[in-house]
């Protein structure tokens, strides 16, 4: 894109004055060509729209963890969508409409969280049967009250769906370059000495983003990121991430000197240098297609 327009500005320099109008004729059309089109963003969010209410329904009938999980990626994936979507505006209507649907995400993240607890400490056997009961008195709680709000959450994804459709709008391919160059920019600030703490959790969600919204993103962004590279990086951060909470969450109820929780504490350790090692020149190795690896 940015070649087209640089020859075009050297045959403008170089012409007649019709030759520069049939040429600023021909770069307005190419500028409105390169617009992503109303309908594809919309065709995306009914999409992803409709499996977020697929894995909602599915919870609801058969209360299995993992379409609760899918559900929370939909979320996601749409908050992504949405925050690129506003790109572009000094205004955000669509992320006001959507917090309904987050307020059911937080929900559901309860009921989640007290879910992969349960079976963190059943795996580790630590014989802790008071923190135990302790998750479970919560996940049993929080699934009764998530049940209880169904007709309610359903009425709010049907209002946030209609009102939501109504203010998504074509995205200048400009604008999606801005975004994901900053955001790109952003990330690789924070992994040059990175600190493990809530930043490097929110350099994840960065990098998530980035990464769901580009499919709809593709073929505007030149040179194309490295879709594989941002993966492995997110993944390294997520594992380190849980980890620490692991440890985090047996910390704060006295379980410290266990052989297992010490375990856990040398392994963070080698997490944290993988995502070291893995954030090396990010930047550059992001938007390189070719190879995740490493220089030496």
């Amino acid at each position: 894109m940015v070649s087209f327009y640089f020859c075009v500005i050297a045959a403008y320099l170089a012409s007649s004055s019709r030759v520069r109008l049939k040429l600023i004729l021909i770069t307005s059309c190419y500028s409105v060509y390169l617009v992503m089109k109303k309908k594809d963003g919309l065709d995306y969010f009914e999409k992803e729209w409709k499996e977020l209410q697929r894995s909602l329904k599915a919870w609801y009938n058969d209360e299995e963890p993992e379409d609760l999980h899918r559900f929370r990626v939909q979320v996601k994936k749409l908050r992504a969508f949405i925050t690129l979507a506003e790109s572009d505006r000094d205004k955000h209507p669509l992320k006001k409409r959507f917090k309904p649907v987050r307020r059911i995400f937080k929900r559901a993240g309860e009921i989640r969280d007290a879910y992969l607890h349960v079976n963190m400490i059943r795996d580790m056997k630590l014989g802790r049967m008071d923190i135990l009961k302790e998750q479970c008195e919560i996940q049993n709680k929080a699934g009764k009250e998530f049940e209880a709000c169904k007709k309610d959450f359903f009425k709010d994804l049907k209002e946030s769906h209609r009102s939501l459709i109504k203010k998504i709008r074509s995205i200048n391919d400009a604008h999606i370059i801005r975004h994901y160059n900053l955001l790109l920019q952003q990330i690789a600030k924070r992994l040059v000495n990175p600190k493990f703490d809530n930043e490097l959790h929110g350099c994840r969600k960065l990098l998530k983003s980035l990464i769901y919204n580009y499919k709809l993103a593709q073929p505007v962004i030149d040179p194309p990121i490295n879709e594989d590279y941002l993966q492995d990086i997110q993944a390294a951060i997520g594992e380190w991430h849980d980890q620490a909470m692991v440890i985090d969450f047996f910390d704060r109820r006295g379980v410290k000197h266990q052989a297992a929780i010490i375990g856990l504490k040398k392994q963070e350790q080698k997490l944290k240098a993988a995502v070291r090692k893995l954030g090396k020149d990010f930047y550059q190795r992001g938007q390189n297609s070719q190879s995740s690896n490493p220089q030496k």
